[in-house]
């Protein structure tokens, strides 16, 4: 060896010594996505497959490692319509794959009308014996092997773990047993990170600020204890707007539905045990959608995108959630704070009209008072026009006679499409005073009851429904 390699040995050796070792590369885990859906009702007639093709369809493309369904999976209950849900999957999911190619497990949990047939749910008749021998209630375990390919029922509420992330699923009926299973399985329960749980109901007093009904309130303290976790719920068929996310201890989203979304026009107003009061005001129309949803469980956060599969559209903005998540029981809308209050074009008017009409649901004919105004825009999440206050006042005095909070038509849509749709609030024949000037002002809404710029519009009511100016009215 020559002098000169010698010392560049040496050289080299000496560096190695004293330089730091390259650092390892650290793994970053690959965040986990899970499809979401409720309430797809499928039934032996093939137009009922369609949205849920379509969902499966999404949710492949997006790479999902899992997809969880909330319940009522089937219209009647049957083996034969889950024989046709899981044939739409393995035609989504070839092999149990998704379109990169990776496994896709799913994560169903039963509903009301999956646990019984129609002539038990709306004729309150027993099962026959016929019925009986197609019907997943009393063939749980043959309607789980169809569903997951494991030949035995594990019981009506359920631990699972798929892609490192743990499922918790509660079947109808089986919500008040949760809280001894959570204490019984605590070790197996992470508390560091997301846990998934679905149940059929919502959560009593959560999502939908609690209107939408939920289940009887016996999981509740238990859940309230465990702020990592995740519960998706359905039943009410509400759709998946700014509402449907509750965070006042744990999380709780309504995952809608996505054949038959519905809402109640006067949701806001409505208190426990008035539901089947005759109003003024009819359903809102929720629009021409199929909405579907994907949750991303990152290493530091949690990202939850909606979306209407028929279309193609996203429905809102993502909803970015930190983790550990941040609850406030008094204020569990708190992440619209800080968005900006959604606001009604420049150009926008009340439009005033006396028409013929029905009350609902008892469908008793009568004249109503129906105002209608465009549909206020926002920018940005937390931020889209979810209700409008209508407030109506004596034009000399000021005084506030009536108010009432509305839901638009096009909630389960994107802002661009439900932008289409006028917004509308009905008055019964005797609500509103006559021949006197009243003055009628609509303040557009978030989530987190932030409201934006009213217009205003005064008016008498008369035989002859004189109508005023609009005008804006700055705050």
């Amino acid at each position: 060896m020559t002098f000169s390699r010698f010392i560049g040995v040496i050289l080299v050796a000496a560096l190695s010594q004293a330089l730091p070792a390259p650092a390892a590369e650290v793994p970053v885990a690959r965040p986990v996505v899970v499809g979401v859906l409720s309430d797809t009702h499928v039934s032996t007639d093939p137009k009922s497959l369609a949205p849920l093709k379509a969902a499966f369809a999404k949710f492949s493309e997006a790479g999902a490692d899992a997809v969880v369904l909330a319940g009522d999976v089937c219209e009647y209950g049957t083996l034969d319509e889950l024989e046709l849900v899981m044939q739409a999957w393995r035609e989504a999911f070839p092999g149990g794959a998704n379109a990169s190619g990776r496994a896709v497990k799913p994560f169903f949990i039963w509903g009301n009308h999956d646990y019984h047939q129609s002539a038990l749910l709306h004729g309150k008749k027993p099962i026959t014996d016929a019925e009986a021998k197609r019907a997943i209630v009393t063939n749980r375990d043959e309607a789980w092997r169809i569903v997951t390919g494991e030949g035995r029922h594990p019981g009506e509420v359920i631990l699972r773990r798929i892609a490192g992330v743990t499922f918790i699923g509660v079947q109808w009926g089986a919500e008040a047993e949760l809280p001894a299973f959570l204490s019984k399985h605590a070790a197996e329960i992470p508390t560091d990170r997301p846990v998934v749980c679905v149940q059929h109901p919502h959560p009593r007093g959560t999502c939908f600020r609690g209107w939408a009904g939920g289940d009887g309130g016996a999981n509740r303290e238990a859940l309230m204890s465990h702020p990592n976790f995740i519960v998706f719920s359905g039943h009410s068929h509400t759709p998946v707007y700014d509402d449907a996310l509750w965070m006042g201890g744990f999380v709780s989203i309504g995952a809608g539905s996505i054949l038959k979304p519905g809402i109640r026009r006067d949701a806001y107003n409505s208190t426990e045990g008035s539901k089947a009061d005759p109003r003024h005001m009819h359903m809102a129309r929720p629009g021409s959608s199929w909405q579907a949803s994907i949750l991303t469980i990152g290493e530091r956060d949690v990202r939850f995108a909606r979306y209407d599969v028929k279309h193609g559209e996203r429905v809102g903005d993502e909803w970015i959630l930190d983790f550990p998540f941040r609850h406030d029981p008094r204020h569990p809308h708190w992440l619209a704070d800080e968005a900006p209050a959604p606001q009604f074009p420049a150009e926008a008017e009340i439009e005033v009209d006396e028409t013929d009409a029905k009350r609902y649901p008892d469908r008793v004919p009568e004249k109503q008072v129906v105002f209608t105004f465009p549909s206020a825009r926002s920018d940005g999440p937390h931020s889209r026009a979810v209700a409008y206050r209508v407030s109506v006042a004596g034009a000399a005095t000021g005084k506030v006679l009536l108010e009432r909070i509305v839901q638009p038509d096009g909630l389960a849509c994107s802002e661009e499409r439900m932008g289409r749709a006028p917004a509308t609030c009905s008055f019964g024949p005797d609500e509103l005073p006559r021949d006197e000037a009243i003055s009628v002002s609509v303040f557009p809404r978030n989530c987190g009851a932030k409201e934006g710029r009213p217009i205003v519009r005064e008016f008498v009511l008369s035989r002859d429904l004189a109508l005023g100016n609009a005008r804006e009215v700055p705050i």
